[in-house]
């Protein structure tokens, strides 16, 4: 539908993800394992919950307790891509899910993760996620990371990537191809 973007056939708008932000990426919220409990007031999305999916897992999450100043800080809504910013493996540096529409508003990410607030008004999230699946995002974000122990990634490495920007409609129609196939694979 978009061609191939390393060679961008179709000659679409190429941006950083920066100048696609409602306000500043930020890294998530860290709490010792100790302080994990199952009556905690936040429930905290870890990079299994984000990597190799689409929409986050939101279900089964585990919680600790967080301050009002906390929750609002570290608050996921749609809108938000969360990508994984430090790994084992390095294949899951970068990879990106969407938050979805019906997200509870007491789930936080944690410190591993990335948090990228997307503008709506210029893009749609699914779109997004997609492009971090191929080998064009994919290449620049294994450029700009680093690996020791753990592969990882800062902010600067992530919003620096480039993706193809078409127009909204047509970012929405190809959502909606991608929701309707999702559906047909779950049908199967």
């Amino acid at each position: 539908m978009f061609g191939n973007p390393a060679f961008n056939p179709m000659s679409w708008k190429v941006v950083e993800l920066s100048s696609l932000l409602r306000e500043k990426a930020s890294n998530g919220f860290f709490a010792k394992n100790d302080k994990y409990k199952a009556d905690g007031n936040a429930k905290v999305m870890w990079i299994g919950d984000i990597i190799n999916r689409r929409y986050s897992n939101t279900k089964g999450l585990k919680k600790v307790d967080v301050t009002d100043i906390q929750l609002n800080k570290y608050r996921i809504k749609y809108g938000d891509l969360l990508f994984c910013r430090s790994s084992l493996n390095k294949d899951g540096i970068g990879k990106a899910s969407v938050v979805p529409r019906d997200v509870e508003n007491n789930i936080i990410f944690e410190c591993h993760v990335i948090r990228i607030p997307l503008d709506l008004s210029k893009c749609i999230p699914e779109f997004i996620q997609v492009q971090s699946t191929i080998d064009y995002f994919r290449n620049q974000i294994m450029s700009k990371s680093k690996t020791a122990t753990m592969t990882t990634i800062g902010q600067d490495g992530i919003i620096t990537t480039k993706v193809i920007l078409p127009e909204l409609n047509l970012q929405n129609q190809f959502a909606d191809f991608v929701k309707h196939v999702d559906k047909l694979k779950f049908e199967m």
